[in-house]
């Protein structure tokens, strides 16, 4: 039987999707703000630039142009038109580079949000609700990981598994459980004892349908962790990348491209500015975005 409203109506099921309570409800231009609207936008533009981009550009990553070896941008003395951002050392266009970069580095912020998410979540989730010596062994493993530097965690991890992208995706992951499982414990733990949760229990409520509750009222904390957990994922891709640790040439990714054109930094100053301004926009609009939602989130808003 559908539910009703308490004038009698079925509520129509884009009121439900967009309702103030709904998480939707928070990316509607009128609620947002123009300048908070402005960086979904942005964030609408990568994403999109990460799905379609590759199949609209005009060459492959990997062509040379022997002729055209550091082509400035088009609007520059010596830039040319085939090449909108120009040309790298090895005559490779920049703007193709760069849109197939964006696939891999966003690839991997969201493999590392899954991941982190499928396994930091579970072992947080576990650790706070069942308790007892379970939470004692998770929470020690967790303060291991987190006694090491990220980056050097990371680099011991590619040490192990070898260089190249798939061993820094499992790196990244691996360096963003420590705060996902802590999130997720800390507010587990919080609602687990709140009254409704302690008076379903006494009335005999299945596990199935505590943890439901439970999780429906925790998604405000993880909804933002994994935001951050997507920016943080994709500066360390790079950092691994710039090292020589992550992709490995000819792949576009965003940090090797930073590697790659770090000799050029006065001769070809195009080559570093691009790749680290897509590095920048894209984390500080994620982490913008985390905190609008942090904010929005709030269960006092709510």
């Amino acid at each position: 039987m559908s539910s009703l409203t308490k004038d009698g109506l079925e509520p129509s099921a884009a009121s439900n999707l967009l309702g103030k309570g709904s998480f939707l409800y928070f990316f509607k231009p009128s609620v947002m703000g123009l300048p908070t609207f402005f960086l979904f936008l942005v964030f609408v533009f990568f994403c999109l630039m990460a799905l379609f981009g590759p199949m609209l550009t005009f060459h492959s990553p990997s062509e040379v142009f022997a002729d055209q070896i550091l082509a400035p941008p088009v609007w520059q003395s010596g830039g040319v038109s085939a090449h909108w951002l120009g040309t790298d050392d090895l005559g490779r266009d920049l703007l193709t580079r760069l849109v197939h970069g964006s696939r891999v580095s966003m690839g991997v912020g969201l493999l590392a949000v899954f991941l982190s998410l499928l396994i930091g979540g579970s072992l947080g989730f576990l650790s706070s609700y069942v308790g007892g010596k379970v939470d004692q062994a998770v929470m020690r493993a967790t303060d291991i990981l987190m006694s090491l530097p990220s980056i050097l965690l990371a680099i011991i991890v590619v040490t192990i598994l070898g260089s190249g992208l798939y061993p820094g995706i499992v790196a990244v992951s691996i360096m963003s459980l420590p705060a996902m499982i802590r999130v997720v414990r800390i507010t587990v733990w919080d609602e687990k004892e709140k009254l409704y949760i302690m008076a379903a229990k006494s009335l005999g409520s299945n596990h199935g349908l505590l943890v439901k509750n439970i999780l429906k009222n925790c998604k405000g904390p993880i909804v933002i962790q994994c935001m951050l957990t997507f920016s943080e994922a994709i500066l360390n891709i790079s950092a691994l990348g710039f090292l020589g640790l992550g992709a490995q040439p000819p792949q576009s990714e965003w940090g090797t491209m930073l590697a790659d054109s770090k000799a050029y930094i006065e001769t070809a100053p195009w080559l570093l500015f691009y790749p680290g301004i897509c590095i920048l926009i894209v984390v500080l609009t994620f982490n913008l975005l985390g905190d609008y939602l942090r904010d929005k989130l709030d269960p006092k808003v709510l």
